[in-house]
């Protein structure tokens, strides 16, 4: 396993195991397990020293599932494959203990495999309207109308409601909040899941919404960097091209993710958009290693998790590459998680291509 791909699985364990262990002072097994009781940063050091190749790829990779049930590919590559994380879309929760009972036995499984890691399982539930997780789950508002209150309060409040529910189906991780500026109002697609377009203030209450979250134990991953405000085109259909230069970026879109850094947010999302004034080319960010790197770890200095938005959207595959080229490339720009929501052939063939990779 490479250097860089040992630093990614620590950044991924570390969220885990310090979320879930009590402190301890020694470690002796010759094979770590993640119910070892050991200081989080020595089990993450153990456990992705003692991974293999195969057991290393899969703590990078998020996949979706046909259905509601939990489903039986999805179960054999946890345990076969040692898939680290399941995506929940809306799709799977026609029914919230259906869900409930899937989300147990995927989870079953990555505990019963060799170094017994347990899973992320992440879902999109901003309030307002994206809500994937429906049935009995609250109706909240939508970030515009917390943005218009300005209550710092009720955006905490609204994360910890969000997260405890997600929690009670065994949810770990949202892709909220969303801190994309409402700077074109002919952005359609973000709209009213923007908070408004100042940026501080943005910041001030994605910050409170995180925060709230984590009160009910759920991770929070800040969306969409480097910001999806500006464009009224649709990322899942075409790739989104923003003429924003560095200056604008740096005092406008990137704001709220310095606030959300600084208070500790644990993940950051990035979406497929496309900045030519600032790369010098038209490929989106979550291909670009001069966005990831450059920018939000080595500028900005985000020490987090960094997850692509799903890879099988139209806006991340625009030059004529594969999907597993397209997941390569992902990786090599610096980004940390995986998201590819479908299809279990194209996951497949993605698993073989980059399992051959690390191994040439």
């Amino acid at each position: 396993m490479s250097g860089y791909c040992s630093i990614r699985i620590f950044r991924i364990l570390i969220l885990l195991t310090s979320a879930a262990l009590p402190a301890a002072v020694v470690y002796a097994s010759d094979t770590p397990h993640f119910t070892d009781e050991v200081e989080p940063q020595l089990l993450a050091v153990s456990l992705v020293d003692a991974m293999s190749d195969r057991e290393a790829l899969g703590q990078v990779l998020m996949y979706g599932y046909p259905g509601t049930s939990a489903d039986e590919v999805l179960l054999s590559w946890i345990g076969d494959e040692d898939l680290g994380s399941v995506k929940i879309f809306g799709w799977n929760a026609v029914n919230l203990p259906v869900l409930a009972e899937a989300i147990g036995n995927y989870q079953d499984a990555a505990l019963n495999s060799r170094l017994g890691i347990p899973l992320f399982i992440a879902t999109d539930q901003e309030g307002g309207w994206v809500r994937h997780i429906k049935g009995d789950t609250s109706l909240t508002p939508g970030n515009m109308a917390l943005g218009a209150d300005k209550m710092p309060y009720d955006a905490w409040m609204t994360g910890l409601l969000l997260g405890r529910e997600l929690s009670a189906v065994g949810v770990n991780m949202n892709f909220a909040p969303t801190v994309d500026l409402f700077v074109n109002p002919k952005a359609d697609v973000i709209g009213p899941r923007a908070f408004m377009a100042n940026p501080q203030w943005t910041g001030i209450l994605g910050l409170s919404f995180f925060k709230g979250m984590a009160e009910a134990g759920i991770i929070s991953s800040a969306k969409h960097f480097p910001g999806h405000g500006d464009t009224k085109v649709d990322s899942h259909g075409t790739l989104p091209v923003i003429h924003a230069d560095m200056e604008t970026l740096w005092n406008r879109d990137l704001v709220p993710y310095k606030t959300m850094i600084a208070g500790g947010v644990p993940a950051i999302m990035v979406g497929h958009l496309a900045f030519p004034s600032i790369t010098g080319d038209v490929i989106p960010a979550t291909l670009s290693h001069q966005m990831i790197t450059g920018i939000l770890k080595e500028k900005m200095r985000f020490n987090g998790v960094v997850i692509t938005d799903d890879l099988f959207m139209r806006g991340a595959r625009t030059d004529g590459d594969t999907l597993p080229d397209i997941c390569y490339r992902a990786l090599n720009a610096g980004a940390d998680l995986l998201l590819v929501s479908r299809s279990h052939s194209d996951q497949r063939v993605i698993h073989q291509f980059l399992l051959a990779k690390m191994e040439e």
